[in-house]
């Protein structure tokens, strides 16, 4: 990430990289705050350290930069106030941690800031690559919608759920949207 990191997690990273020096404080509050990072990416990486032994990792000591590393990213993603709003404040309902297949080195471990989606194509002719697509976001889910107030008969719902769900399907199309999420059903 280029610039100066924007939050406490952030510094504590940029101090615990290897090879780079650690800025130099201008103030005794810039000294004491160095200070502390530096013991606090200590204590992180002991602690990750002894994690990683206590789970069996064949090689802990090439783990334990790396996932120092992922934690102080992925803590620097995830903002307290939104975590408030939305009513759960345990980061695991925002950070999601998946392990491709055994490839590569543990340094080429990375954080990804942004919403992952692995969904197969709904129809095998559909196009699996888009470069900058219009996307449409759908709460709830793309089917008729009944009116549990009136009464109606079988017959007249039958009639109606393809013609309302044409229409919805026109609208969609009509935006221009190549790429259609939907929360639930379709």
């Amino acid at each position: 990430r280029a610039g100066a990191p924007s939050s406490t997690w952030g510094v504590l990273h940029s101090l615990g990289t290897a090879g780079e020096a650690p800025p130099q404080p201008t103030s005794l509050l810039g000294l004491q705050r160095q200070l502390l990072g530096a013991a606090a990416t200590h204590h992180l990486q002991r602690l990750v350290g002894q994690l990683l032994e206590a789970e069996g990792v064949a090689d802990p000591g090439a783990w334990v930069g790396v996932l120092t590393r992922l934690a102080c990213d992925a803590a620097a993603l995830v903002l307290p106030p939104a975590m408030v709003n939305n009513g759960v404040l345990d980061p695991r309902h925002y950070i999601k941690v998946k392990k491709l297949a055994d490839i590569g080195r543990p340094s080429d471990s990375s954080v990804l800031p942004a919403v992952v989606c692995k969904r197969n194509v709904a129809h095998r002719r559909m196009r699996t690559h888009l470069h900058w697509p219009k996307v449409v976001l759908l709460g709830g889910a793309l089917e008729h919608q009944r009116s549990e107030e009136r009464l109606s008969s079988i017959e007249t719902l039958i009639e109606q759920e393809p013609d309302q769900l044409r229409s919805a399907v026109r609208y969609i199309a009509s935006l221009g949207t190549e790429l259609l999420v939907v929360e639930k059903s379709v």
